[in-house]
């Protein structure tokens, strides 16, 4: 047994070589190379008529780079693709690389000031759009400028371009005019030649910008293959996902996965463009991902394998209609990602009969940081031990150069290769994570085992102050949860008597009359009585989360002002620092 004195700081017992190369050439190989006609991209709605190969993802990847350099676009110019789901996504991600151009990804549901403002920082030369998002484009171009507006460099983009039969929509031209045509295959996409070019910006991501203006992060070829082998190592440990890369040749696997996420997300993108397609896993890709299509998806096509958003699952498992006289045994592995899954929701789900349900953590700047052994069930809430190449330590908030002991609750910290280069045109921003030696703070409150298992309390930035003891919104959100009138739930800090306590803004099921001192009374033998919901209770129609499914507690506290006035509403935040001895026990909440 390990003393529980073990220092915090650890190291993956796993390390994995980096390859030095491209991203297309860590995908595809050389332009020479033969590379798979196997499917791996296929359409959930259209599986017969809308899939591409490996060798066609290749092609039509290459059909973008000459029409972009076609369309005069210079090294490093930004092409900006607001759209959802789709399955030649990963051939204009890929395409806009081999280009030599930057390619952003904006989330497809973006308001008007969202987009404006992403025009007026990146500043794209090209613009690939659904029609959805056409009107705001249009609009933009009166009052924002960049160069894809002033050239009208805009395209509609969707999966029509595989059949040829893409249409302009509002006088805007169909991106297969933009493309070259597919007898123009023969182009040889460059390689890296240095170490600069290596960690050069390929990808930039706008982070959701939960609590104010999203950040945009700068990933490079170095930070993006990084991210990706420290993954695939740990899937590969799995014998099904080893005979998987092993049987690709002959179109033989007994993977079959799930494309749950959005593709503007850094993991769906880097999963469905870039993991699964170079292991040779067959991805079925939802155009837009809910509850119930992810259910209908894994029965049709015998999913094996899924990464889903926690607030989907939870969902799921609160709604039995959604599953209801479905067939889930094929489903035998789902991670929960982007926000905190209760243990409710993953007992519940399990009792289905899908195979394990487990969290993982990860962060836009670092890549997926944590993980399951694939192969074992996890009956706690940890979020599993770190990827290949990745270190982490915990830290004392009162003295962030101190290491905690494990189980102590402290600062998270993380270095490793596939950490990003920065912030787009934000320096204050960048230089406030550069930490010394290379050290990441995340943000995250936590501890790890002597195990080697991370477990997250909550943000930093979200942790509620009471008397002086500190409240993870995720335990209170998950012990409201298992109310079966609860569907979903978030809580803020408010003002208290001179003091902060938690309020709760409580979505239930419909034609559900509960009331807020049934909850009070429900949550009075869960949590300590300094937990307890002081700061009130409301009841509204939905929980406000954004396209990653993470709770926006910013407008959350909004909603605070005006339930309270200006006063009560206020949010104190983490204004002071933890109490001196913090060796409290292992919190029943984790950030996923």
């Amino acid at each position: 047994m390990q003393s529980s004195k073990q220092s915090s700081l650890v190291t993956s017992r796993w390390n994995v070589l980096i390859p030095f190369c491209s991203l297309p050439y860590f995908v595809f190989g050389a332009p020479h190379e033969s590379v798979s006609t196997n499917k791996v991209l296929i359409d959930t709605l259209r599986p017969e008529d809308r899939s591409l190969s490996l060798a066609e993802y290749r092609n039509l990847s290459i059909r973008v780079a000459v029409g972009l350099q076609r369309l005069g676009v210079q090294p490093k110019d930004r092409v900006l693709c607001l759209s959802g789901n789709s399955i030649t996504y990963a051939a204009l991600l890929m395409g806009t690389i081999m280009a030599g151009c930057i390619f952003v990804p904006g989330q497809p549901g973006y308001g008007q000031r969202e987009l404006e403002r992403l025009l007026t920082v990146a500043k794209p030369s090209v613009i690939l759009t659904q029609r959805a998002q056409t009107d705001a484009l249009l609009r933009a171009a009166g009052t924002t400028s960049c160069p894809a507006l002033e050239r009208l460099s805009i395209f509609i983009f969707d999966d029509d371009i595989i059949d040829g039969t893409g249409k302009p929509y509002l006088d805007v031209l169909h991106w297969q005019q933009m493309v070259s045509s597919p007898v123009e295959i023969d182009w040889k996409y460059p390689e890296i030649r240095s170490a600069y070019d290596y960690n050069s910006t390929i990808v930039i991501m706008f982070t959701s910008g939960t609590t104010g203006d999203p950040k945009g992060v700068e990933i490079s070829h170095c930070n993006y293959i990084s991210a990706a082998v420290s993954y695939m190592q740990r899937v590969s440990l799995h014998p099904d996902w080893k005979q998987s890369t092993q049987d690709t040749a002959k179109n033989k696997t007994p993977i079959r996965a799930l494309g749950a996420l959005g593709m503007h997300h850094i993991l769906g993108q880097r999963s469905y463009s870039v993991i699964f397609p170079k292991l040779g896993i067959p991805l079925y890709l939802l155009g837009q991902p809910n509850p119930q299509d992810i259910m209908d998806a894994v029965e049709k096509f015998e999913i094996s394998d899924a990464i889903v958003r926690s607030s989907m699952l939870t969902e799921i498992a609160k709604n039995p209609t959604i599953t209801r006289g479905k067939d889930l045994r094929s489903l035998r592995r789902v991670e929960a990602c982007a926000a905190p899954m209760d243990q409710s929701t993953k007992i519940a789900l399990e009792n289905l009969g899908i195979g394990r349900i487990t969290r993982v953590w990860g962060l836009t700047e670092l890549g997926l940081i944590t993980g399951h052994y694939m192969g074992i069930p996890s009956i706690s809430e940890s979020v599993g031990e770190l990827h290949a190449n990745f270190e982490g330590k915990v830290t004392d908030p009162n003295e962030p150069t101190r290491i905690v002991d494990r189980n102590t609750i402290g600062d998270i910290w993380i270095r490793a290769p596939s950490r990003s280069i920065g912030y787009y045109k934000n320096p204050g921003a960048t230089r406030e994570v550069s930490g010394a030696g290379g050290w990441f703070p995340t943000g995250d409150v936590g501890y790890v085992d002597e195990e080697g298992k991370w477990f997250i309390v909550d943000r930093k930035k979200d942790l509620i102050k009471v008397n002086g003891n500190h409240v993870a919104p995720t335990e209170l959100e998950a012990a409201l949860l298992r109310h079966p009138d609860i569907v979903d739930v978030g809580i803020i800090g408010v003002a208290v008597n001179q003091d902060e306590g938690p309020r709760a803004y409580i979505q239930t099921t419909p034609n559900s009359v509960l009331s807020a001192a049934e909850v009070h009374h429900f949550m009075a033998d869960k949590v300590a009585p300094y937990k307890y919901l002081s700061g009130g209770i409301s009841f509204i129609p939905s929980i406000p989360r954004n396209q990653n499914g993470k709770i926006l507690r910013a407008e959350l506290r909004e909603l605070a002002k005006m339930d309270l006035g200006g006063s009560g509403g206020h949010y104190h935040g983490i204004c002071a620092a933890y109490p001196p001895a913090l060796h409290t026990p292992p919190p029943t909440s984790i950030l996923s």
